[in-house]
């Protein structure tokens, strides 16, 4: 799929592939770098943990979308159904977009795609889990999620711990 994002940009989202492990580094970098209490932390990428992350993200039931500016991936937005038969019609999903393209609706679009492929697959419950203050927030409600719970100091970031905010989107 490909739009114009609102800084006029062409900005093109596809299914993610193990060919694209080198493109996630800089982008994976470049989030970490920013050490916000909503981005994840972890070890500096390499190309093995990249092509383990996307397999991880490949076969039914799971989904890896990249959202591409020219060559690199500006936007990144999984999920992965549960495996056991009472929850198998869960799908828990994972998004984040780089920092210079953060505002421009390139979030917008590529939890649009997820939905759809929810929706596709026979997905009735999509979950998430964010950290308090993030900024998507608002993102995720405008989207149709709704707050379900607070997991309180589930999250410790530099010595300071925080609550974490559980929201779903159910199809009916």
């Amino acid at each position: 799929m490909k739009f114009t994002d609102k800084q006029d940009r062409a900005i093109f989202i596809r299914r993610t592939t193990v060919d694209d492990c080198g493109a996630t580094i800089p982008f994976r970098r470049t989030m970490l770098a920013e050490r916000l209490p909503y981005i994840m932390a972890g070890e500096d990428p390499t190309p093995e943990s990249q092509r383990e992350f996307i397999e991880r993200h490949q076969g039914e039931g799971k989904i890896l979308l990249s959202a591409w500016d020219s060559d690199a991936i500006v936007g990144l937005c999984g999920a992965t159904r549960k495996e056991n038969e009472q929850q198998r019609h869960i799908a828990v999903l994972g998004i984040s977009v780089a920092k210079s393209h953060r505002g421009s609706g390139i979030g917008t679009q590529l939890l649009q795609a997820l939905i759809d492929w929810a929706r596709e697959t026979g997905v009735r419950r999509l979950s998430l889990e964010m950290i308090e203050g993030n900024p998507a927030e608002r993102l995720y409600e405008r989207m149709g999620f709704e707050h379900e719970g607070i997991q309180r100091q589930a999250h410790c970031h530099e010595g300071r711990y925080m609550d974490v905010v559980v929201m779903a989107r159910l199809f009916l």
